[in-house]
């Protein structure tokens, strides 16, 4: 497509026979679709806005320092992020609408702030090779797994999950009593793994799985199917 991107035209980027594409500083945009074996470049400080669909399955790569961010953000619709690709972090803040992130997606780190985020289709494992912190919103399964190599947070009083996805971490899970997943399985794998409490009050969980590694936890943890 050609034109200044903002928050109502449709971006493609399927073709790097001249340059490389190059997100300088920050842009809008309804939808973009990168299309395999293309290079499209986000450096450390530029933000990419998506209001609606972004489909990845090229190549996004960042500068010397590290990576830009991309920010799902919405105040009329519901959007999706999927393609099968790495991409630098990224930010779920969508006031209340949903979002599917599918396919098989390595993000950089994760953060939803508002908004129902979900995790889909079934067979899809979605990998944040960082962190992943919810600080409000909702998760939700829909049918994929969210598969987290760094630590998980769940912010005292923030997002609410009783039915999240199926959950994988190498990490430790950092969360509250108010977590409370009536449904799903967390499993822990990896090095050294465990389960802490906020308020090192009781942590209420549904499955927990240690497939690998060393496990702790500091406080009361209730499952209601095993631990």
């Amino acid at each position: 497509s050609a034109g200044v991107p903002d928050a109502t035209k449709i971006a493609v980027i399927n073709n790097n026979t001249f340059a490389i594409p190059i997100l300088a500083l920050s842009a809008d945009v309804l939808d973009i679709t990168l299309t395999p074996g293309v290079f499209f470049q986000m450096p450390t400080t530029s933000v990419l806005r998506i209001h609606r669909n972004g489909v990845f399955n090229g190549v996004v790569i960042g500068d010397a320092f590290g990576s830009g961010t991309i920010r799902v953000t919405s105040t009329t619709q519901g959007c999706t992020l999927q393609g099968a690709t790495a991409l630098p972090g990224v930010i779920v803040d969508t006031n209340g609408f949903s979002t599917v992130i599918s396919g098989q997606l390595i993000l950089g780190s994760l953060v939803l702030t508002s908004g129902a985020l979900s995790i889909g289709n079934a067979g899809n494992t979605v990998q944040v090779s960082g962190n992943a912190q919810f600080n409000g919103g909702s998760l939700s399964n829909a049918g994929g797994t969210l598969d987290v190599v760094g630590n998980i947070f769940f912010t005292f009083g923030g997002t609410s999950s009783p039915n999240p996805p199926a959950i994988r971490c190498s990490g430790t899970l950092n969360t509250w009593s108010g977590f409370a997943p009536a449904t799903g399985a967390i499993t822990f794998y990896g090095g050294q793994t465990g389960i802490a409490s906020h308020n090192y009050g009781a942590v209420y969980l549904n499955d927990v799985i240690v497939d690998s590694g060393s496990f702790s936890f500091a406080g009361t943890i209730h499952c209601t199917t095993r631990l």
